[in-house]
């Protein structure tokens, strides 16, 4: 059997992935649940988001709240912005609320902006005022930075302890102002 192949595994996930086959899903979210490698079960997370099948939804989901690498975590988040239907805010949320990793929690931060909900993008505007690591507070001005109308709340980051958050703020507020301005902004 090709997928029982540690040798062959990742490479096997990422064939499927590229084939495209709903049929892969079932197969590929079992080897993200079981292979001993994290970079075949990375693979095969990402084979699975890239089908973009709602019925990956609640096996990536599982497999962000669970896997014990942080970098597997990290890629089924992002697979999960591949499918369609998005996850919901609610289920992202319960994720971000119980993850220690930092950069799990950026890109989960990220996700969730890109739900668009109104609670959603009430917790990103949060995290980026009073998230507790640099990192995902620039994570959330990285997300507000990409929709319309959030120029107030990225405001609030310029006064942000880590110069990394600050200057995040700056070049998205600095873009602005140029263009605004026809490039008169110094």
């Amino acid at each position: 059997r090709l997928l029982g192949d540690l040798e062959v595994q990742e490479c096997a996930a990422w064939a499927l992935g590229e084939v495209g086959d709903p049929r892969a899903a079932s197969p590929l979210l079992h080897v993200a649940e079981t292979a001993i490698r994290v970079g075949t079960r990375s693979q095969a997370v990402d084979s699975a988001g890239r089908l973009g099948l709602a019925a990956t939804v609640a096996g990536l989901l599982g497999i962000a709240e669970r896997d014990s690498s942080p970098f597997v975590r990290r890629r089924a988040v992002l697979s999960l912005l591949c499918c369609r239907p998005l996850p919901s805010a609610e289920a992202l949320l319960r994720l971000l609320m119980k993850e220690n990793d930092v950069t799990v929690q950026g890109t989960l931060v990220r996700a969730l902006a890109r739900t668009g909900g109104k609670r959603a993008l009430r917790t990103v505007r949060d995290v980026m005022t009073s998230g507790e690591h640099w990192y995902v507070r620039k994570s959330a001005v990285d997300a507000l930075a990409e929709l319309p109308g959030e120029e107030a709340a990225l405001r609030l980051a310029f006064r942000d302890a880590h110069p990394a958050v600050r200057a995040a703020a700056e070049q998205v507020l600095g873009e602005e102002i140029r263009r605004d301005t026809g490039g008169l902004a110094h």
